[in-house]
């Protein structure tokens, strides 16, 4: 009706970080157990290739240009050939109900080509999660693995100089990270989009300044403007962004500073808090 796209993601796979605790609450009942050591069991393949099948005969209707499917949320390519082997089984279950229908992994791992390449020749298309560089858009972010919490340590500003020296700019990040990625899919003749992009400083730990936040992503736009790609999902500012789904019992995301907002649909309601001051800056209000 409205002229807007949609993608089913399947964010947690079985294994997509192994024992994390954002994947305790995932649909697949093994997955706190799985590690990157242990493969998927046959049953967990079956439970995807069911559950896509699924998605595919409940949207068979529904145009390509309105849905797509994302495989994966960030993969890794452990034991790729038996991955592989299953996931062209799942692919092939879609495509025979709606052969065109536009089929997307990501990453956030730039080195991860040989999934990239893999799921590139069998046409799906690449998401990269440009989350770089780490010590910059996660610094003190309170559930990334290097954070030190040390609220005494000063926010990095922009354009961002790490420990080696290197200073970082939008052209730099597209080179590093985007651009090895993209050539993978230029290759393959799939699509590329940058799927999710920004800052994910916990901004009530030890904020990253409004100034440097804005003139990063003013000089990410650019970039992406520059070299035609496109983008989605653009983090701000902390570790979520404008919008934060309420969920009491996540330490840290209860939405303090933010707005509460609710949307009622026909058969369902839904209630999110909203840092509207920070998406009017985005929008230039």
């Amino acid at each position: 009706e409205y002229g807007i796209h949609a993608t089913v993601n399947m964010m947690a796979v079985p294994k997509r970080h192994g024992g994390n605790a954002w994947n305790e609450l995932s649909y697949w009942a093994e997955i706190a157990g799985d590690t990157a050591e242990t493969p998927y069991t046959e049953e967990e393949w079956k439970n995807i290739k069911d559950c896509f099948t699924m998605l595919s005969k409940r949207y068979e209707d529904i145009p390509i240009e309105y849905l797509s499917f994302e495989l994966i949320n960030e993969g890794y390519a452990y034991d790729l050939e038996k991955q592989m082997s299953n996931w062209k089984t799942v692919i092939s279950a879609i495509r025979e109900i709606t052969p065109e229908r536009i089929l997307i992994i990501s990453v956030d791992n730039h080195e991860e080509t040989a999934l990239v390449e893999a799921f590139a020749k069998e046409g799906v298309a690449i998401s990269y999660h440009s989350y770089n560089p780490r010590n910059f858009v996660y610094f003190q972010n309170d559930w990334y693995e290097d954070s030190s919490g040390d609220t005494s340590v000063p926010a990095p500003q922009w354009p961002y100089v790490d420990e080696n020296g290197t200073e970082w700019s939008a052209e730099l990040i597209y080179e590093t990270y985007i651009k090895p990625v993209k050539d993978i899919a230029d290759a393959n003749n799939v699509g590329f989009i940058v799927g999710e992009v920004g800052i994910c400083n916990n901004s009530r730990a030890n904020p990253i300044a409004e100034e440097d936040a804005k003139e990063y992503g003013k000089e990410m736009v650019d970039m992406f403007e520059k070299y035609g790609i496109a983008y989605d999902h653009f983090n701000y500012m902390s570790d979520i962004g404008f919008a934060r789904q309420f969920n009491p019992d996540m330490p840290g995301r209860d939405g303090e500073t933010m707005t509460y907002v609710e949307y009622e649909f026909e058969d369902y309601k839904t209630s999110f808090y909203v840092d509207k001051e920070l998406l009017d800056i985005w929008a230039g209000k």
